[in-house]
């Protein structure tokens, strides 16, 4: 049954993301590498409610009336809503969610485990308690946050899915009301009708009251073995491919057969109505996506070297791109736009609603067109004991983006000090072995991000580690996850056996606790595990105020689905095993 409810799922988010991507057309980097897969392949109403944040008084004043006149218009960026943008704060690690002003203040406060952009009916998807629901912008509930996902709106139509239930993707109109129930997964509408991927394979069309209208007929290859992946002439130009040997290369075609740019080209994206990229292939970087690019215009004069990474349409002819160190702004003719200047590190701007969003390493901030700043993470956060905790950069390059803690508020200076230069030799030292076995992975063979959460128990200082590695041409990459334990009397860092006495068999007490969690899990039918008899990992482990967590690696015991398998032991379950004199014990007891 748990096979079943995953392929579900799995089913639901493979289509809901390739949907997503023709949703966001703008992002040709992704719609590129997508076409080159395709090559290889060929050759419920819910009454509005109060939420939670609080709602300033600028945007109460605003009347819900702006929402209808905002969904018929979609001519410029700065119409797409009215000045409400997501940011957040981090409690504990994890990023809280809300909405702030231009001004850089919030508007809705907080609250939120997940916030996308206002839409341009003045709707924006929300997640609380893992689930996800709909608010307007005065930040009422207009579908109540009990779904796994909702697409953006198209023509006024979104998808609400729960992922463990096959037969209940729920067309939603922009009242929260629901149309009707489609048995797969719904792709955006267009002219008035739109394609479902069917749980049996099937794909056929809808029209906007959910009633199917006709089938889906995929169209045929070109002519020989050239193959066309943008089926239209935009601005009188076409992006074809054709495979050559164990690969494809692409050109630039006029109607007519002129060749713009010749088929060389391991990809071609447009930027825009006037610039396109391209990337040759190389030896050792074999994704598009990775590859460095270089501008052309129409006519196919090359405007740059091979040297941009990330180019993205910001908006208003505007392109945004990123090099080896920077990220900034080109205009239509490949040239740098000086007003925002350079910002350090990888990643994209866009225009959104009359400010530039700049997402780079991972971090958000809000400039003014003029490039003045107007909102960004504040790298520091205050621990329950009035401790710091500023959160520090490390990037050798752009495949690698770790951040790792520095402790400020310690009574003893050489313990603070001792403490920092710990905790950034572990992240570093992560950060040089990304391959699963621990060695270094190849230059520009994986991308590997870390971040952390600090908390205290006690005298103890608990930084929990996590991270994702994605070798570059796999399935997916692999989350992980690490516990360092630091005594702030002395910078101590404990191991799990330092815990127990010198005699005991802890190891042989923790397996058969962890044992019998497992067959009372898969009692209940919650949980299946592959191995019913783990040994125990002790690198996995997490001391807590009262209890003792062992977790183990996802695809250890179960599949990649269940995440890091988790187990709690009260301490007073093992006492006899623990040593009372133990440095470890007197910290967590605050002896």
């Amino acid at each position: 049954m748990r096979q079943t409810r995953l392929a579900r799922k799995n089913h639901h988010r493979f289509f809901a993301a390739e949907f997503s991507r023709h949703e966001h057309q703008h992002q040709l980097a992704s719609l590129a590498l997508s076409a080159v897969l395709l090559l290889s392949m060929l050759g419920g109403c819910a009454a509005k409610t109060s939420a939670t944040p609080a709602l300033s008084s600028a945007v109460a004043a605003e009347t819900s009336s702006a929402t209808s006149e905002a969904e018929s218009s979609q001519t410029t960026v700065t119409e797409i809503a009215d000045g409400l943008y997501p940011a957040y704060v981090r409690e504990n690690g994890a990023k809280q969610w809300g909405y702030i002003l231009a001004t850089g203040e919030f508007a809705l406060a907080p609250a939120y485990s997940m916030a996308a952009d206002f839409q341009s009916n003045g709707l924006a998807k929300v997640q609380q308690d893992g689930h996800t629901g709909l608010i307007n912008r005065q930040g009422q509930w207009v579908v109540e946050p009990t779904f796994d996902d909702i697409t953006d709106f198209s023509e006024g139509i979104a998808t609400a899915y729960v992922w463990d239930n096959a037969t209940a993707s729920s067309l939603i109109d922009t009242r929260g009301a629901v149309i009707a129930q489609v048995k797969g997964s719904v792709g955006a509408f267009e002219n008035g009708r739109a394609l479902v991927y069917a749980m049996d394979g099937s794909q056929y069309y809808i029209n906007i009251k959910g009633e199917k209208i006709a089938d889906f007929q995929a169209p045929a290859p070109g002519s020989g073995n050239a193959l066309q992946y943008n089926q239209t002439f935009a601005d009188g130009l076409a992006i074809i491919g054709k495979a050559v040997g164990y690969k494809d290369v692409y050109g630039l075609f006029a109607p007519d057969g002129k060749v713009i740019l010749p088929q060389e080209y391991a990809g071609i994206e447009r930027l825009g109505d006037k610039l396109f990229a391209a990337a040759r292939e190389t030896p050792d970087i074999f994704w598009y996506r990775d590859l460095p690019k270089a501008l052309f215009d129409q006519n196919g004069k090359q405007l740059s070297d091979f040297i941009y990474y990330d180019l993205t349409v910001a908006g208003d002819g505007l392109v945004s791109a990123s090099d080896l160190h920077d990220t900034y702004l080109l205009d239509e003719s490949g040239q740098w736009v000086a007003a925002l200047g350079k910002l350090p590190g990888n990643g994209t701007i866009e225009l959104d609603q009359g400010l530039y969003k700049a997402t780079i390493d991972q971090q958000l901030s809000y400039y003014t067109l003029s490039g003045q700043k107007v909102w960004q993470e504040n790298p520091v956060e205050q621990l329950a004991n009035g401790w710091q905790v500023t959160r520090q950069k490390l990037s050798p390059d752009r495949f690698t983006v770790v951040y790792y803690p520095e402790i400020a508020g310690i009574s003893d200076p050489a313990v603070q000090t001792t403490i920092n230069a710990t905790l950034k030799t572990a992240f570093a030292s992560d950060a040089a072995t990304v391959n699963f076995d621990g060695s270094q992975a190849a230059p520009g063979s994986a991308y590997y991000s870390a971040d952390f959460s600090a908390e205290t128990v006690s005298n103890l200082l608990v930084i929990q580690q996590t991270g994702y590695l994605y070798p570059i041409g796999a399935a997916h990459g692999m989350p992980t996850q690490t516990n360092i334990h630091i005594d702030t009397r002395s910078g101590q860092v404990y191991a799990l056996n330092d815990l127990f006495k010198a005699d005991a068999d802890y190891k042989a007490t923790l397996e058969g606790m962890i044992h019998r969690q497992i067959q009372a899990q898969e009692a209940t039918g919650n949980m299946v595990y592959d191995d019913k008899n783990p040994p125990l990992n002790e690198r996995n482990f997490k001391f807590a105020a009262d209890h003792l967590e062992l977790y183990f690696d996802p695809y250890a015991i179960a599949a990649y689905a269940a995440g890091f398998p988790t187990f709690s032991i009260a301490y007073t379950e093992i006492q006899e095993l623990i040593s009372p004199e133990s440095p470890i014990w007197q910290a967590i007891q605050g002896d």
